[in-house]
């Protein structure tokens, strides 16, 4: 009976270590939304992109600032991880643009670059703030407690007609759900 047990329990943590290791994450720049922000942060070092120091003196606890490059395209890159766990669930590029023409051009860059690497994806395209976005939802395959491994949305924004951005904004599902629902409990 003792022996059938320890089998028994030897099995559920192996099939458990199993099921937690394959979950799958979106990746940002090939890495996985499930880093912690200091693994996060040396794998884009090691890609050449640096933290921000300028503008990481301004976000929020949460969230850390890097400046690089990304897609080609010089990029200002945003990270947020949950300030508990210190595990990323979304990180962005914004991409500058000193014209609205150009902006626009770096938004279908990056729509038609995305749509074709994530051809089987869902889309929804939309608007905010009066120009174009479109959505990104990437299906999660295999045993999965969300549909979605995460999405990608695309969308652009002015600066006092000074400046034109480009959001290239990715969220990991399970991440970001365990994020929130940290949050939720305080409430």
């Amino acid at each position: 009976m003792i022996k059938r047990l320890f089998i028994f329990i030897i099995l559920f943590v192996s099939t458990n270590n199993t099921f937690a290791q394959g979950q799958e994450h979106m990746k940002f720049m090939g890495i996985p939304l499930n880093e912690t922000i200091n693994q996060f942060q040396t794998k884009l070092a090691a890609k050449g992109v640096k933290i921000d120091i300028a503008v990481n003196k301004n976000v929020s606890v949460g969230c850390r600032a890097f400046k690089g490059s990304f897609s080609g395209k010089d990029a200002q890159i945003y990270v947020y991880y949950d300030e508990s766990t210190k595990i990323v669930y979304r990180a962005k590029a914004v991409v500058e643009s000193s014209e609205e023409s150009l902006r626009d051009n770096n938004y279908n860059y990056f729509v038609n670059m995305l749509s074709t690497k994530y051809n089987y994806a869902e889309k929804t395209s939309g608007s905010q703030d009066g120009h174009d976005s479109i959505s990104f939802y990437i299906p999660n395959d295999g045993l999965a407690v969300y549909k979605y491994l995460g999405t990608i949305d695309v969308y652009c924004t002015n600066y006092l007609y000074l400046s034109f951005y480009v959001h290239i904004d990715y969220t990991d599902t399970l991440n970001s759900v365990k994020h929130e629902s940290r949050n939720m409990d305080d409430l």
